[in-house]
């Protein structure tokens, strides 16, 4: 399936652009804010995860998915304020919650590639 395997690409590309940019912001020791950008990814990639599974029950014509979208979403924002209370800072969690979305736009990116080659061939 298409999303599923977006969904491991997107995983991975955002995995491992965390990964870097933490190492990178731990040597400058910076501690909090790579805390920061690995836990907003984290929450990222869950929210992701979850949204392509609502999708994948919307389409298999189950109901009520628009209630889990929300409780989601406020699980997301508490998570967040806890974070932010324990010490996390908000700017590395921002930026991790952005590293996902950069990632799904460049592994969409590549898939559309992909499958323009195909349909050229």
């Amino acid at each position: 399936m298409l999303s599923r395997q977006l969904l491991i690409w997107t995983t991975l590309t955002a995995a491992i652009i965390a990964a870097v940019a933490a190492a990178i912001f731990a040597a400058f020791r910076e501690t909090s804010f790579a805390l920061g950008i690995l836990c907003g990814c984290a929450l990222g990639l869950a929210s992701f995860a979850g949204l392509e599974r609502h999708v994948r029950r919307t389409t298999t014509g189950r109901r009520g998915i628009v209630m889990l979208n929300f409780g989601k979403y406020a699980i997301i924002g508490v998570a967040i304020w806890i974070l932010l209370r324990a010490g996390a800072n908000g700017a590395g969690l921002a930026v991790g919650l952005s590293i996902v979305y950069i990632s799904l736009t460049v592994c969409g990116i590549r898939q559309a590639r992909r499958l323009r080659d195909i349909e050229e061939t």
